[in-house]
């Protein structure tokens, strides 16, 4: 049975998300790089689009998501007309 698992990726305002945002498709495959040394949060883990750091995977999600499968951007979030941030997925195969 297959799971799909959607987050929207956590912060964009503070990262390159601009510098790619208008480059960015559906079904576009993306990075997750862990950043064990993130002086932060140790379990952080970055999004990285076109070789940018646009984000990280919310803490919350962390567990529930297989770090070493694949993740898709799944949609965008749209503010006035204008992308702001996006969702990513992954799927999943579960018993």
């Amino acid at each position: 049975m297959l799971k799909l698992v959607e987050f929207k990726v956590v912060g964009v305002t503070f990262n390159d998300f601009d510098k790619v945002k208008n480059e960015v498709q559906t079904a576009q495959q993306v990075l997750v790089e862990w950043e064990k040394d993130n002086k932060y949060d140790p379990m952080a883990h970055a999004v990285i689009i076109n070789g940018f750091k646009v984000g990280y995977i919310p803490k919350d999600k962390i567990q529930e998501l297989d770090m070493d499968s694949k993740f898709y951007v799944r949609r965008f979030n749209c503010y006035n007309g204008e992308i702001v941030g996006l969702n990513l997925a992954q799927v999943r195969t579960v018993a």
